[in-house]
């Protein structure tokens, strides 16, 4: 209580301590119309039932634009932000990064947490930020542990991917995925489902549920996979287990390195070139990092940050999550965005 009231007499702090606040269990329903142009017809077009499409202009701003967008997919109502970075163009097609919330957490503190929005700017992408239903993702977990199981998410990544490429055009050879807790098990789960639209995912401090594991799926082309995770990370443990954090059962989920070692083995296994293991020690706040890389058979790029002491949290983001004690230390020397977004630009060429 005493660092919260030391936060919220600093200027532009107040923001920040509300969503860590709101990190605990608070979560909101996006909404409002947009300006239409055309329609787009939906799964019930024989019903003749449409949503509005935007008309996105050229945007000459230092912030973009950011949109809220509503699916529906299998009846239900979905819905998601969409940021168009500065200077976006609609006759020009650009990468497309979608980016997973956690359990009891939403597509706009998603937004806040990460910062994807201020890199887009600088490297001219669009960020998709979806919620998912009773704040859970249908993320692999079994249905003693997750609410939103057989809600169909990967279906719904499928027609979001295709309704922003309709509408605001996209590399679709350069469609990602990044995800934290349970966001990062779904995006593991569409990597093994939707490889054909999706070309490399992230995950930050999660890791594979143990009835997604068993499944033992693999993806249809090469996929290319990013993980961060903390040593001393109570949900998703280096060594596996049964957990939960802050009232969240996230059930039984599998070591770090056997998920690390399932995605290599699903990319072909490892490749000609030996594995590479360094150890970084960043010095400003003593953050030591072990990152292991390897190059797999088929070409994809499978690399693990394990962050010594490292918690549930997003390493990096401008959200004080450290002041959250249940999810442990978050690393200020790595900014988990930019190591994303610095993987999925270059991890066909380096690995």
């Amino acid at each position: 209580m005493v660092l919260m009231k030391q936060c919220l007499t600093r200027s532009g702090c107040r923001r920040a301590a509300l969503l860590a606040i709101m990190l605990a269990g608070l979560a909101t329903n996006l909404g409002g119309p947009v300006d239409a142009r055309r329609s787009l017809p939906t799964e019930e077009s024989s019903q003749r039932k449409t949503v509005k499409v935007p008309k996105p202009s050229i945007i000459d701003s230092t912030e973009g634009l950011t949109i809220h967008e509503t699916l529906i997919v299998n009846g239900l109502v979905r819905k998601a932000l969409v940021h168009l970075p500065n200077h976006y163009n609609p006759d020009e097609k650009r990468p497309l990064l979608i980016v997973l919330h956690g359990a009891r957490l939403s597509g706009w503190i998603a937004e806040a947490v990460t910062g994807f929005d201020k890199i887009a700017n600088q490297e001219d992408f669009i960020v998709a930020y979806p919620d998912a239903v009773h704040q859970q993702w249908d993320d692999g977990r079994s249905p003693a542990d997750n609410p939103s199981s057989g809600i169909d998410d990967v279906a719904f990544m499928a027609r979001l991917i295709d309704t922003i490429d309709w509408k605001y055009h996209i590399e679709t050879n350069e469609v990602y995925v990044a995800g934290y807790s349970s966001g990062g098990m779904l995006a593991q789960k569409v990597g093994m489902e939707l490889s054909g639209k999706v070309s490399a995912i992230a995950e930050v401090a999660s890791s594979l549920p143990i009835p997604q594991l068993a499944l033992r799926k693999t993806p249809t082309r090469p996929l290319s996979v990013l993980m961060i995770n903390g040593t001393q990370d109570r949900a998703f443990p280096m060594a596996g287990g049964t957990t939960q954090i802050i009232k969240v059962k996230v059930g039984p989920v599998a070591p770090i390195m056997t998920t690390y070692q399932y995605w290599i083995e699903a990319n072909g296994g490892i490749g000609s070139a030996s594995p590479r293991e360094d150890a970084l020690q960043k010095i400003k706040h003593g953050t030591i990092v072990n990152l292991l890389n390897t190059r797999t058979r088929n070409g994809s790029c499978v690399m693990l940050y394990a962050i010594n002491g490292g918690g549930h949290t997003w390493p990096g983001s401008e959200v004080p999550l450290r002041y959250i004690p249940l999810l442990g230390r978050q690393s200020r020397d790595l900014n988990a965005s930019e190591l994303i977004w610095e993987f999925f630009k270059y991890y066909r060429r380096d690995c």
